[in-house]
């Protein structure tokens, strides 16, 4: 099913994986507080701010009713100026939702950009060149032009294809241009999935329990891909994890015979000694190192289970 509107639960999801990413980093959001008063603490306040939002929201199906529990949370909570700042940007957004369930694309974008002016009142002299400049920035890009593309796949390869276009607008392409390269490059994103069991496909009842029996007790690794309408498949089978990874190198460097690589990435499930070792063959195949190498997410792990290894390509 394609998602076209934002609702409140998906508002509340979006906005607690941002929080978490804050969390995450605030200590480098700390080291590049240094203007205009070097305190070292925007980023340990703005985690705070937003964790107060996502344990005090009260989520909900109406887009306007779960903002505005969001905006209420964060003012309760806001810690320093970028928290209230933050909070006020929030406050902002909800009053610009206009009491609707759902918002489309274009009206997300007219209620973050008429977020901006709230997030401005909440200091007496702003000053640019801080949170504002970026929130303001960012607005910008959310209220511009924008047009919905559907991939038809997930994790790695989506991640290319955003780096493509990142590339593209960085190099001065056009929004057109973007969008036609990136729709164009989309049948040559592909992924491979290297399973080290099917436990969790079984779990997830995406494989009979009979046939995840079967291949345990032969030591039949899976490797899954996603086709061409987006739905994932299986590719093939080895015996064993290593000739799992060994075979994808094998269907990559044929796909590199055939056209070539724009960059590739190692995604893993909680094992960065299984990714190494699968990014030290590619390096091998395709000449050079892959674009990056992380984790992928929970909702994925959940399924791929614990040391599942998966190559993204993307080709010219």
């Amino acid at each position: 099913m394609k998602i076209r509107t934002l609702d409140g639960a998906r508002l509340y999801r979006g906005f607690s994986a941002g929080a978490l990413n804050v969390r995450a980093r605030q200590e480098v959001l700390n080291s590049m507080n240094v203007f205009p008063v070097p305190d070292g603490d925007t980023g340990t306040n703005l985690a705070a701010t937003v964790q107060s939002v996502s344990e005090g929201t009260v989520i909900s199906r109406s887009l306007s009713e779960t903002s505005s529990s969001m905006a209420d949370a964060a003012l309760i909570g806001a810690r320093g100026n970028s928290g209230l700042i933050f909070a006020q940007f929030l406050y902002g957004f909800s009053e610009g939702s206009g009491g609707r369930e759902e918002l489309d694309v274009k009206a997300f974008g007219r209620a973050v950009s008429g977020a901006i002016p709230y997030a401005r009142e909440a200091l007496s002299k702003p000053v640019e060149g801080t949170i504002l400049t970026v929130m303001e920035d960012w607005a910008s890009e959310v209220g511009g032009r924008i047009t919905v593309i559907d991939s038809r796949t997930a994790s790695a390869p989506l991640g290319l294809l955003v780096m493509r276009a990142a590339q593209a607008l960085n190099e001065g392409k056009g929004h057109e241009e973007t969008v036609s390269l990136i729709e164009t490059g989309i049948p040559g994103a592909k992924i491979f999935v290297s399973l080290r069991t099917l436990k969790y496909m079984v779990r997830g009842g995406r494989v009979s329990p009979a046939k995840g029996l079967l291949a345990t007790l032969l030591n039949l690794k899976p490797i899954i891909t996603v086709d061409e309408e987006g739905f994932a498949r299986s590719f093939g089978q080895t015996r064993g994890w290593e000739a799992n990874v060994n075979k994808i190198r094998e269907i990559i460097d044929q796909e590199c015979r055939k056209a070539r690589v724009w960059n590739y990435c190692i995604v893993h499930a909680h094992s960065p000694a299984s990714a190494e070792a699968a990014a030290s063959g590619m390096r091998e195949t395709v000449g050079r190192d892959p674009a990056y190498v992380m984790d992928i997410s929970p909702v994925l792990g959940a399924h791929s289970g614990i040391g599942s290894v998966a190559v993204g390509i993307l080709m010219e």
